[in-house]
This record gives structure tokens, sequence and C-alpha cells, in this order.
């Protein structure tokens, strides 16, 4: 299994959840028949950290080629046009949303290629149906993978998209047992604590955020210094997470 890195350079096991697990076989299985997917949950909950461990590790992007693209706020078609056209590789300076357009069905079509779309529902549904016909010019040889907080209530505005989506895979707050099992694989300063603390922990910040867990071990460790998360660890940690605001 991968790791991830914090902010702080905190080096982190990367956790199979169920979710983690689920969106490994739905992406490779999507991949496979160069298909279209969703990844969608709420910021924090893991979904961009899937993705992008399915586009480094699993054996079926082997050979093929990703393209990562982040969104800005409802960006126009003829901005994620240019985008794309850049990401590609392409040149997109002067040229009319139109020959963008097809300058990058010229680069997808018949490849294998598999472009990621991050932040997906910030696109308008003219920016999803573009990446529908995209999809449907290409003669689908290559897979669209979207990838944001609500992708079913963006999809809404692009029927022909959302008909074509052959997996969906939803990410949540971490809960009960998957919420212990996770922790303890994350780090072994977590995995020396009792279950109790761990829930006591995330009833007062993270609440099953995986994000927020993260921010929680890097500065309870760094409070630690190599030493055990103690009580008064943990109090000046979610005192330091909570703030005045929360």
């Amino acid at each position: 299994m991968s790791t991830l890195s914090s902010s702080a350079g905190l080096v982190l096991a990367s956790v199979p959840t169920k979710a983690f697990r689920k969106a490994q076989l739905g992406l490779a299985a999507t991949v496979r028949s160069n298909d279209i997917a969703a990844v969608y949950g709420p910021p924090g909950s893991g979904k961009t950290h899937a993705v992008r461990h399915f586009i480094s590790h699993d054996p079926v992007m082997t050979g093929r080629r990703s393209h990562w693209l982040q969104m800005s706020y409802r960006p126009t078609p003829k901005e994620l046009a240019y985008r794309l056209t850049a990401e590609m590789g392409a040149n997109p300076r002067g040229r009319t949303q139109y020959e963008l357009v097809d300058l990058i069905v010229e680069q997808l079509k018949g490849s294998n290629d598999v472009l990621v779309i991050d932040e997906a529902h910030h696109l308008p549904g003219a920016g999803l149906q573009q990446l529908r016909y995209l999809h449907d010019r290409g003669n689908s040889s290559w897979a669209l993978l979207l990838v944001g907080s609500d992708i079913g209530k963006a999809l809404k505005s692009a029927g022909e998209l959302r008909s074509r989506v052959s997996a969906a895979m939803s990410f949540g707050p971490l809960t009960d047992e998957d919420l212990v099992v996770a922790l303890r694989r994350l780090h072994p300063a977590l995995d020396a604590l009792s279950n109790d603390t761990l829930r006591d922990i995330d009833d007062k910040f993270p609440r099953g955020n995986f994000r927020d867990w993260v921010h929680f071990t890097q500065h309870a460790t760094r409070l630690a210094a190599g030493g055990p998360i103690t009580p008064q660890v943990i109090a000046a940690t979610l005192s330091l997470c909570l703030g005045p605001t929360r």
C-alpha cells in the first residue's frame, strides 16, 4: 500500500477503507471498458486520494497516459476546451472554441488515455455536455473519471452525460468500526490509543472526516515530539484544530 504525506511532511499510511477498495475496483472496470465514472463525496473524505492512488498503482493503467484537470468555479466551455488542449500538450492560443474541441478530439480519438476531471461539480451543464460530446466523438476509446463533492446534483443539468456514467462510487465520513480500523492503520501513534479515546476525539473534531484526521495527527505527533499522544497532547491538539470559531 502506498503512503501519503501531510503538508508538514508527516508520512501516513494510505488506508484501504471500504470506500477506497470499492473505488479501486470500480475505476479499474471503468478504465478497462473506456467508460465514464463518477467519484463523489464531501471534501476531505478521501475520494481524490483514492483516484490518484488508482492512476499511479493499478495495473490497468500500464501503458495508458493520464490527464488530470482541476476545475475552477463554473468555467465557460471555451475555458474548459482551452485548458484541456493545453493539458494534452497542444498549443491552444488563438484558436476558436470549435477548433479547440476538434483538436482535443484529434488528440484523444483512438487513444487509451484516462482523463480525470477533479472538482467536476464546478462545471456548469454546458461544460459537462461538452465532456460527453468529446467522449462520444472519441468512439469511447478513452476513459473519463469525474471527481467532485456533488456530482449527482451537477449531472442533473446534463442528462445525456448522466446516462453514460457506468459506475458511481461514493465516499463519506468514517464511522464505527471502519473508523477505528482506519485510524489504527493511519499512524502508529494513533494505534497506541484505545478505541474509546479515538471515538472521543472523533466526536469533538474530525467527525469521520479523513482529511481532518490527517490534520489532527499532524499536530498531535508534532506536539508529542516523538512520545505518546497523551491526554494533555490530545487536549492541546483539539484546541489548536477547533480554534475560536469551531
